[in-house]
């Protein structure tokens, strides 16, 4: 419980950071955005009763959709902030819902008058996510039970895109996203205790739309 604490406290800060900035200091953005989430194939670790085995296994490409919030400061309008939120399914029995806390990178081309920040944006972001990992097996008929449990971890969130306001505060955006976690999942199933560890390394590829404010 201690860690999960110290997990969410990561991405808990930099929401109490963005939410403690004076809105005049800053351009606001909210984002959404889906796609196409593509999990690489890798070897899943199961330990049933102290006895080990591993196979690998082939991750399905799934839809992903998520939402972000962020901010770009107005003294340094190439440097921001975001919170950003989605899920994806990399397998049927599998689901993942990262939480990320983002530091931002843009670079303004095209510049006038009207944009003054810049029609076209490519762009980069980093950071920490939390990613809250569900899976639920039925193991019938081979056993008359089911695994299921919800694994909490920090992983890696890390992006890159290109922004195009058409309008003076609305963008549409085409972004390569990847995200590494490895969670670690428990149960009793038939009251045998199982173990599964895996490691989750995702290419997401996204289209969305932005507004500015």
């Amino acid at each position: 419980m201690i860690r999960q604490k110290h997990l969410f406290l990561v991405v808990l800060a930099l929401a109490g950071w963005i939410v403690a900035t004076p809105p005049a200091s800053a351009e606001w953005v909210t984002d959404v955005y889906l796609g196409a989430a593509i999990t690489q194939k890798e070897d899943v670790a199961i330990q049933i009763e102290g006895l080990r085995a591993s196979e690998k296994v082939d991750f399905d490409t799934s839809f992903t959709l998520g939402a972000r919030v962020a901010y770009w400061f107005e003294s340094t309008p190439w440097l921001g902030l975001a919170l950003d939120a989605s899920f994806y399914n990399p397998d049927a029995d599998l689901t993942v819902f990262p939480v990320s806390a983002l530091l931002m990178f843009r670079w303004p081309l095209l510049t006038s008058v009207e944009f003054p920040k810049g029609r076209l944006q490519p762009y980069a972001g980093i950071g920490p996510g939390v990613f809250v990992s569900t899976t639920k097996v039925d193991l019938r008929p081979e056993l008359p039970a089911e695994f299921s449990d919800t694994s909490i971890d920090l992983g890696l969130d890390a992006r890159a895109g290109l922004a195009w306001l058409f309008a003076k505060n609305t963008a549409v955006f085409v972004e390569y996203r990847f995200t590494h976690v490895s969670p670690h999942f428990e149960d009793r199933p038939a009251d045998l205790k199982t173990t599964v560890d895996v490691d989750l390394n995702t290419h997401h590829m996204l289209v969305g739309i932005s507004f500015r404010f």
